[in-house]
């Protein structure tokens, strides 16, 4: 019993390194009407996004590699 704890626990911190988070700045901003605009950034080699109401996007974001278009 042990020994699947002790396992299971490795697996668990193992797959918590490949989590990483990305910062990109500069973003592209697209009005979408009724007061939201979406947010695109660009690093290169993926895409991210999100819609932001009443406001304008903010020039760097971190964001969850995982989170890529």
């Amino acid at each position: 019993m042990k020994k699947i704890l002790l396992i299971c626990g490795i697996l668990m911190l193992s797959s918590q390194a490949f989590a990483e988070n990305v910062t990109v700045s500069d973003p592209s901003e697209v009005d979408l009407g009724n007061h939201k605009t979406e947010c695109i950034y660009h690093n290169g080699e993926d895409t991210y996004s999100y819609v932001v109401k009443n406001g304008t996007c903010s020039y760097s974001k971190t964001f969850d590699s995982g989170d890529a278009e």
